[in-house]
C-alpha cells in the first residue's frame, strides 16, 4: 500500500508540473467491401489536467448477414507526464514482453529494443481476441547523484487470468541512457494432443508454465548495448533458456550493428507456445549522407541450434538517393533482396528481388522483379543464394505501381504478374483514388482484379477537431 501511495503522490506532483489546457478528439474510420465486411471504429478522447481518457468501439460484420458480427469495447486512462496508463480491451504489447513472443520472427538489433509499454489495439483482426486488463505506472524523472532517474512497473491480466508482472529502472545522464528491466509471468497451458500418429510433438496434459526474463540496455551516441535473457519452466515439458545480445557502434555518418540470439529445444515463449531450438546471427552497416541519402546493408543467418550449419540466410541492400538529384527523372530508392531457405534439403528455395523507385514531377512510381528457384542437395549448402547447386525455376514475376498526387488527391494504379513453372500464370490489376482533407480526414476507393473484380473497398477516416 505504501508503494501505491508513493506512486500516486508522484503522479500528483507530475500534474502540478504539467497542467494543460483541456482538449477533446473524436475519430471515426472504417471500410466496406464488395462481398466483404463492414468495418467501423469509433474513438473519443478527452484530456484535462494532465490526464487523457479514451474510449473505443470497434465493429465488424458481413454486409449480407444482418445481425451477425463482432463488436468490441475498449477504454484507457493515461497520465501524460509519467506515461502511466490503465487499459481494458485487446492489448498490443511492446518491449521485452513482446520480444519474447515468437522471438525468431522479430528483429534482434539493438535499435528494436524498445522500453516495455502497451497500447490499445486498432487492428480489426483483433476482434476475434478476448479483452485483457493492463496497468502501467511510471514515475516522472527526478534528479539523483547518478543523473535523472525514473522507475516503472506494469501488470497484465489476460482472459485466462494469468498475470504478467514487470518493472525496471531507467537512468538518464547527458546523452546516455541505462535501463534495467525484469519480467515474470505464469499460467496453466491447455492440454496438447498429437496432430498425427507419428507427430514429433508428443501429447501433453494441462501443465503449469512460468517465465522469468531480464534485460539491460546502455545507449549512448557512440555505442549501444543490449542483453535479454529468459528462462522458461514448463511442467512435463522441461526448462530451457533464451538469450539475445546486440551491439551498435557509431552513429553518423557510419553505424554498424551486430546481434545474436538463440533458444534451447524446450524453451516456451511469453505466449505459451514452444519456439523450438534455433540460433541466429545478424550484422548491419549503415551510412547516412547529406540530403537524406542512406545506404543500408544487413544480413542474417539462422541454424537449427548452436553449433549447427546455418540453413537459412538473407542479404538486403538498400540505397535512398539524396533529395537534390541532378536529373529530370529522379531515382528515389533501389533495393536488392536475396534469401535462401535450406531447412529442408529436399526442397531448397532461393528468392531474388530487385526494387526501384522513381520520382518525376508529382508522379511516384516503383518497379520490382522477383525470381524464385527450388533445388535439392545432399547436404546443407551455403546460407546465401549463390549458384552453388543445380536450380530450377519455380516462379518469375514483375510488378509496377504508379501514383499521381495533386492538392490532396492521389490516383494510383498497380500491375502484378507472376509466371509459374507448374501452373498457370497470374495477373492482378489494382486501382485506387483517395482524397485528404487537411486534418479533417481522408476517403479512398480501391479495386482489384483482372478478368473479374476480386475486391472493391471504400474506406474513410474522419477526425475532429
Amino acid at each position: 500500500m505504501r508503494i501505491l501511495f508513493f506512486c500516486a503522490g508522484l503522479l500528483v506532483c507530475g500534474n502540478r508540473l504539467s497542467a494543460e489546457i483541456p482538449f477533446w478528439r473524436i475519430s471515426w474510420n472504417g471500410s466496406v467491401g464488395y462481398e466483404a465486411n463492414l468495418l467501423n471504429r469509433f474513438s473519443a478522447s478527452l484530456g484535462y489536467y494532465g490526464f487523457t481518457g479514451t474510449v473505443q468501439l470497434t465493429d465488424k460484420r458481413p454486409i449480407d448477414e444482418i445481425g451477425a458480427g463482432n463488436t468490441a469495447f475498449s477504454a484507457g486512462l493515461y497520465h501524460n507526464a509519467s506515461n502511466s496508463r490503465l487499459l481494458y480491451g485487446v492489448i498490443t504489447e511492446y518491449g521485452l514482453a513482446a520480444r519474447l513472443k515468437s522471438p525468431f520472427g522479430k528483429s534482434i538489433f539493438v535499435e528494436s529494443h524498445r522500453p516495455s509499454q502497451a497500447a490499445l489495439s486498432t487492428a480489426f483482426s483483433s476482434l476475434t481476441k478476448k479483452p485483457s486488463l493492463y496497468g502501467y505506472i511510471g514515475t516522472p524523472l527526478f534528479k539523483s547523484p547518478w543523473g535523472n532517474v525514473r522507475a516503472f512497473v506494469s501488470t497484465f491480466f489476460d482472459p485466462l487470468f494469468f498475470m504478467t508482472l514487470s518493472g525496471g529502472l531507467e537512468v538518464q545522464r547527458a546523452k546516455t541512457t541505462v535501463r534495467i528491466e525484469a519480467l515474470h509471468t505464469g499460467q496453466q497451458l491447455e492440454a496438447r494432443r498429437a496432430s498425427t500418429w507419428f507427430s514429433t510433438s508428443p501429447p501433453l496434459p494441462e501443465r503449469d508454465f512460468r517465465l522469468e526474463a531480464f534485460n539491460v540496455l546502455v545507449n549512448t551516441p557512440r555505442f549501444a548495448l543490449s542483453f535479454d535473457t529468459a528462462l522458461s519452466d514448463t511442467f512435463a515439458y522441461g526448462r530451457d533458456l533464451y538469450f539475445n545480445a546486440a551491439l551498435r557502434v557509431g552513429d553518423r555518418p557510419w553505424r554498424f550493428s551486430l546481434a545474436v540470439d538463440g533458444a534451447g529445444p524446450r524453451f516456451v515463449g511469453r505466449d505459451g507456445s514452444a519456439t523450438g531450438s534455433a540460433f541466429r546471427t545478424a550484422v548491419k552497416g549503415e551510412w547516412y549522407g547529406k540530403q537524406q541519402a542512406l545506404l543500408r546493408i544487413n544480413s542474417d543467418f539462422r541454424a537449427a541450434q548452436y553449433g549447427d550449419s546455418f540453413e537459412r540466410g538473407s542479404l538486403y541492400i538498400y540505397y535512398h538517393f539524396p533529395a537534390a538529384f541532378p536529373f529530370f527523372i529522379k531515382p528515389s530508392r533501389v533495393s536488392l533482396s536475396l534469401k535462401r531457405d535450406a531447412s529442408d534439403i529436399n526442397r531448397i528455395e532461393d528468392q531474388y528481388k530487385l526494387s526501384v523507385g522513381l520520382l518525376w514531377w508529382k508522379v511516384i512510381s516503383s518497379f520490382s522483379l522477383q525470381y524464385v528457384s527450388r533445388a535439392a542437395a545432399e547436404a546443407i549448402p551455403c546460407p546465401l543464394p549463390i549458384p552453388d547447386i543445380a536450380q530450377s525455376m519455380y516462379s518469375i514475376g514483375a510488378g509496377a505501381t504508379v501514383s499521381y498526387v495533386y492538392a490532396g488527391i492521389q490516383v494510383k494504379a498497380g500491375l502484378q504478374w507472376i509466371d509459374y513453372s507448374a501452373k498457370e500464370p497470374t495477373v492482378d490489376l489494382s486501382a485506387a483514388v483517395s482524397a485528404s482533407f487537411a486534418r479533417w480526414g481522408k476517403i479512398s476507393f480501391t479495386v482489384n482484379g483482372f478478368e473479374q473484380i476480386k475486391s472493391a473497398t471504400l474506406s474513410w477516416a474522419v477526425r475532429l477537431p
